[in-house]
Parts: structure tokens; C-alpha cells; sequence
């Protein structure tokens, strides 16, 4: 899991993009805060001072995270990330 704690500056919302190995960051791997673009783009609001939960992957793996926003004024102040299976999220198949 990866969450970040990112802060609008100033009084306006910001967007960011989330992309994971170079795609929007799927459904099932995505956190509570990911919100889907009707281009298949996975972003984040950014609309007060806080942690974001960004991805929730179902195994470990390494990955590439990538987060880019276009709008002014928008502070990301740090990274948390998780490391540990979640057995309710493997397939036992």
C-alpha cells in the first residue's frame, strides 16, 4: 500500500495523477482516495491537508509510482508505505 500525505496550497483544490508502472493504477489495485476519469485516468483531489491512500496492490512487488498534477500549488510532504500480504486480497486459486 502507498499512501501520501499532500496539501492544496493556497484556496484551491489540486489534481494529481497516480500512474503505476506507467499506467493508470487499476481498480482492484487502487486506494480508497483514487478516483477514475472517463479516460481511464486514475488522480486523486487534493481539497485539504492529509493523508491520500493511493494503492492497495494485492501481492508485493516492486513498482514504479509515479504522481504528476498540473495545477498550481500543491505540496506533497511525505510517503508511507506498507509492505505485508493481505490474505484476504490473494487468490487461493
Amino acid at each position: 500500500e502507498v499512501s501520501a500525505v499532500i496539501k492544496p496550497e493556497g484556496r484551491h483544490e489540486c489534481e494529481v495523477e497516480v500512474r503505476q508502472d506507467d499506467r493508470p493504477v487499476s481498480e482492484a489495485e487502487s486506494g480508497t482516495d483514487i478516483r477514475r476519469g472517463p479516460d481511464g485516468r486514475s488522480y486523486v483531489v487534493v481539497d485539504e491537508a492529509r493523508s491520500y491512500h493511493l494503492v492497495k496492490n494485492r501481492e508485493f512487488g516492486e513498482h514504479v509510482l509515479r504522481l504528476t498534477t498540473s495545477s498550481r500549488g500543491c505540496s506533497v510532504y511525505s510517503f508511507v508505505f506498507v509492505s505485508c500480504v493481505i490474505p484476504e486480497l490473494i487468490s487461493t486459486n
